[in-house]
């Protein structure tokens, strides 16, 4: 990501459906985190909104990662998809 964040003028370039995904990723957590402490949800259920929240978020990273490494231009994508 810092490689394809170093640019200039990436920030004009974010856009209302990203910044939509990371406040629903957000909301997805929230819900879990609820669903688990308050109403004592099935584990199940709290996975699975911890799972969107994290496709949702860790998706375009992975993405690029595999894309970067497709066209043998390697970045910090590849490291954080394996943590």
């Amino acid at each position: 990501m810092i490689g394809r964040l170093g640019r200039e003028g990436v920030l004009a370039s974010v856009s209302a459906t990203k910044i939509a995904a990371v406040v629903l990723a957000g909301l997805l957590v929230a819900a879990a985190t609820v669903a688990e402490h308050l109403l004592d949800a099935p584990t199940v259920f709290v996975a699975g909104l911890s799972l969107a929240s994290l496709a949702l978020t860790g998706g375009p990273i992975i993405y690029e990662a595999l894309k970067g490494l497709v066209r043998l231009r390697t970045n910090v994508d590849e490291l954080v998809s394996l943590a």
